[in-house]
This record gives C-alpha cells, structure tokens and sequence, in this order.
C-alpha cells in the first residue's frame, strides 16, 4: 500500500505530511513514513496532495458526537487513512492511543483493530479514505457500547 514517487537518480518527489504519527516510536515527525502520498504539487498559494489517484477507494467524513466513541473494531478487506479535521478526539490503533491533533494523519492496516473517540463537548470529524473494498459487512467488532451484533450477518 506504500508507495514513494521517485525520480530515476531517486529523488523522493512526493511529500509526506507535516503531522504524522510514528506508531513504532510515538514520535510525531516529518519523516515518520506511516504512508507516502502518490504525487504532491507545489502551488503558489500553497500544496495539492494525491493520496488515491484512480485507484478503487472510499473516501468519507466520520463524525464522532460528544461523549461518543466508535466500537473497537477492525476490517479483513481494506486500509484506512485518516486525516483528523477537529481537535479533542481520541484515536486507538492497535495497542496505541493518542490525543489526536487537527490534521494528523494515521495509516490503519486491515485486520488492525481501531476505534475513535470524542471525551469533549463538540462534534469531532475525521477525514477517511479507504483502500480496497467498503462494505459494513467487513466491520468486525471486538467491543460495542450500543448493543449492535460483533459479527457480520452474512
């Protein structure tokens, strides 16, 4: 799923973001490579950065109430990106939890169990784009505070 954009003397082209998470460390960095966008375009008025370029993908905006949290759950058939838009959410990936900042960016693996939530008092958002096939029925739950079903009905 990573991929780096080089010129043939391997001068990295495309750019990685400025707040990344380094899951191995905890470090936040610029040159934590959690995921590599395809392609970046300097502009004068700043930066367009492709992360899915015709490519099978799903790209939607989660919103988190306040006092609210996802299940803990994972998937079997897709990669998530996420690109946090609000402050004051909590992202857990894996064992890993972190106080998530306004455009931070987490890459979750398939099969990596997450889950995002909201101890404040305003709606929180995050931007996701995910890679491979979307579907609810690929939803595994582990844990549900609203009492839906932990496995697909299929």
């Amino acid at each position: 799923l990573s991929a780096a954009l080089r010129t043939t003397d391997g001068k990295l082209l495309a750019e990685v973001g400025d707040h990344q998470r380094n899951w191995e460390t905890g470090a936040q960095s610029a040159d934590s490579r959690v995921h590599v966008p395809i392609h970046a375009d300097d502009k004068p008025w700043g930066k367009v950065v492709t992360y899915a370029l015709n490519q099978p993908s799903s790209v939607r905006v989660i919103t988190v109430e306040p006092g609210q949290e996802t299940s803990v759950h994972y998937h079997q058939m897709r990669d998530e990106m996420w690109v946090v838009l609000d402050p004051g959410l909590s992202v857990q990936i894996g064992n890993r939890q972190v106080e998530a900042s306004s455009g931070e960016e987490f890459m979750v693996s398939a099969e990596t169990t997450h889950r995002i939530a909201n101890p404040g008092t305003t709606r929180g958002r995050v931007l996701e784009i995910a890679y491979g096939y979307t579907t609810e029925d690929d939803t595994l739950r582990l844990q549900d505070d609203y009492g839906r079903p932990l496995e697909p009905d299929w």
